[in-house]
């Protein structure tokens, strides 16, 4: 049995119409038309929340060589967090390109 995780690469707008991101309820205009969280104050506060109690909803914004959001929490590279109303699958890393 292989441990390999699938991995889907999905444009914005897939991730759009799949995913749901919920807009940052803390900044009116936040980064990535209003859907990310940052990595500091209340804002990451409620990123740990959502983590800790359904982490499938918790995405991060990259820099890893090029810009780019990736399903889970991580914190190398980050930039920020989008929360989706919609969880993505075990199994499965996601990837979503500009």
């Amino acid at each position: 049995m292989s441990n390999e995780r699938e991995i889907v690469v999905l444009t914005i707008d897939e991730f759009d119409q799949a995913f749901e991101p919920e807009k940052n309820a803390f900044v009116k205009h936040a980064s990535l038309d209003g859907i990310m969280y940052k990595t500091t104050g209340d804002e990451y506060a409620y990123v740990c929340h959502v983590h800790r109690t359904e982490p499938n909803r918790v995405w991060t914004y990259m820099d890893n060589d090029d810009l780019s959001v990736v399903s889970g929490f991580h914190i190398d590279g980050r930039i920020g967090y989008i929360i989706t109303k919609i969880g993505y699958c075990e199994g499965y890393d996601f990837i979503v390109r500009w």
